[in-house]
């Protein structure tokens, strides 16, 4: 678990991104421009704020997230805060071409590095975040033009 590398079927994307998007089969609605950079999981356990470099996000280009988690409760665990990213293009049922990183900053903040799009298109983005017995999950559509 201390290992925060992350082999992706696909990896992320979420707001801040100026890149028109979707719905999300859990999650906000994002418009094209949006500025919106918080999500929570699924559960509500944690709040997830996600930033790009570079923004918007490119078409078959590298790009990096900083994602900030907090956790919107007390989580009385000792365990440190683990984060998963991964991606697919649910249309042509695949995800990335890439391997990603997942790098603890400290603070609850991770850079995810190695991402790449390499299609247009939909894609769902599955954020997965633990403390000890605490496991949940936030999902978001981002679609690259």
């Amino acid at each position: 678990m201390h290992t925060l590398r992350c082999n992706f079927t696909a990896t992320i994307a979420a707001a801040l991104f100026s890149v028109a998007a979707i719905g999300a089969t859990s999650g906000p609605a994002l418009q094209s421009g949006s500025v919106t950079s918080r999500l929570d999981t699924e559960g509500g356990a944690f709040a997830l704020t996600i930033k790009s470099n570079p923004a918007p996000i490119p078409l078959n280009e590298p790009f990096e997230l900083t994602i900030t988690v907090k956790a919107a409760r007390k989580i009385d665990d000792p365990n440190p805060l683990w984060l998963g990213v991964s991606a697919t293009m649910p249309a042509h049922a695949h995800g990335m071409n890439t391997r990603t990183e997942v790098e603890p900053l400290g603070e609850g903040r991770f850079l995810v590095r190695g991402l790449l799009f390499h299609m247009a298109g939909d894609w769902d983005v599955l954020l997965q975040v633990a403390k000890g017995r605490v496991h949940e999950q936030a999902h978001m559509r981002v679609r690259i033009e």
